[in-house]
């Protein structure tokens, strides 16, 4: 069986999760990854893809010379 790769919003949602020890905001206990609504698994992975279109914008920049690193 392949091995399971994360999505970028995976990856968010499980570092959020990671850092808070399991709760919300408010303190309610976050569900797993796979336990999520697909509505809000989407919302992840947009908030995810902005976060790596900036970054990939800031690294172009870079390497252009326009900013020092």
């Amino acid at each position: 069986m392949p091995e399971h790769t994360p999505t970028p919003g995976e990856l968010a949602y499980t570092a959020y999760r990671d850092h808070t020890s399991g709760k919300t905001w408010n303190g309610y206990p976050m569900p797993m990854w796979a336990d999520l609504p697909p509505a809000v698994r989407l919302a992840w992975e947009a908030g995810a893809q902005a976060v790596r279109r900036e970054t990939l914008a800031e690294v172009i920049t870079m390497l252009k010379g326009e900013v020092p690193a």
